[in-house]
């Protein structure tokens, strides 16, 4: 048997790490300033030259910007800087389209029948998602925790335990899948934006349990993610 051996992470490396992950989270977003070295060192309790070395190591992978004079600057992504450097953040571009295909024949599937058996709680767990991804897209997050309550309320709403279950056993890969689809459209000017509105307008046909909107607004939904995908490809 062959086992990879255990590699001991150097400090500026768990600097780096933190500093990635609030970018990737939103927390930090294109045109953010970090505070200066010094206050990274005290805010950190490590010395200065670790978090100069963390910095060095976020400008290669294209993450964050310095400026002479100015400070540092995270750097606003292309679609070849999400693809190239991202990739320990995404479950693969391929893998994406896997699952939306997955969804496209599950979730317009079932959404009719949540249209049709949907009461009153659910209208309100559904209510609370877009309620919490308005709230993530005005902290410019990527908001994909309220992108799956969403979807996973429909699954609620259907009554149907059996396929509650299956949505339950491919969560862990539709959230993944839900991160990394958010991190690359909301490189598109508007994105965040036509999102929110789009799960909006699935609510709409869920409330007035019209089955057939509900499908052709959730078939347009995930088409549109995955046309896109497919353009952030062909830039690979």
């Amino acid at each position: 048997m062959n086992f990879q051996q255990i590699r001991t992470q150097k400090i500026y490396e768990k600097v780096a790490d933190q500093i990635k992950a609030m970018i990737e989270s939103g927390n930090l977003t294109p045109g953010d300033k970090l505070p200066s070295v010094v206050e990274l060192a005290e805010q950190f309790n490590v010395g200065r030259g670790t978090v100069r070395e963390a910095l060095t190591a976020l400008k290669a992978l294209g993450l964050i910007e310095i400026r002479q004079g100015e400070g540092t600057f995270v750097k606003q992504l292309t679609s070849k800087d999400i693809l190239g450097n991202y990739s320990n953040l995404l479950i693969g571009i391929e893998q994406i389209k896997s699952l939306l295909e997955v969804r496209k024949v599950l979730e317009t599937s079932y959404v009719e029948l949540a249209a049709k058996r949907r009461d009153y709680q659910d209208l309100i767990n559904l209510q609370d998602a877009l309620n919490q991804m308005e709230d993530d897209l005005n902290h410019n997050t990527h908001g994909e925790e309220a992108d799956w309550k969403f979807h996973y309320a429909i699954a609620k709403a259907t009554k149907n335990e059996m396929l509650v279950y299956l949505i339950e056993t491919i969560s862990d890969a539709m959230q993944n899948n839900l991160h990394s689809s958010r991190v690359i459209l909301y490189q598109r000017e508007g994105m965040p934006q036509k999102l929110l509105n789009e799960h909006r307008q699935i609510y709409a046909a869920i409330e007035q349990q019209d089955g057939e909107a509900a499908k052709k607004l959730l078939m347009h939904h995930l088409q549109e993610v995955e046309n896109f995908t497919a353009e952030i490809m062909e830039q690979k």
